[in-house]
């Protein structure tokens, strides 16, 4: 449901050339949500820093794996 634009109250077809023209059905879900998921599909949506972060985890999502370049993260155990 979350990956077809007509949800939001707009049609999209390529057939046709139309890119979000704005459509007479009630939008389901807002654009900006469905904006929101498209960017999350994508891998291109960032979350949030957390101004939180305890003093023991200083280096934590600074420091990235030698083997895969992911940033490390942190917890107690």
């Amino acid at each position: 449901m979350l990956t077809r634009p007509l949800y939001t109250g707009h049609i999209c077809s390529e057939t046709y050339d139309i890119h979000r023209l704005k459509g007479q059905d009630e939008m389901v879900i807002s654009l900006e949500t469905y904006e929101r998921v498209q960017a999350g599909r994508k891998g291109t949506a960032q979350a949030p820093r957390r101004k939180n972060l305890p003093k023991d985890f200083t280096v934590r999502w600074f420091v990235l794996c030698g083997d895969c370049g992911e940033p490390y993260t942190a917890c107690r155990s």
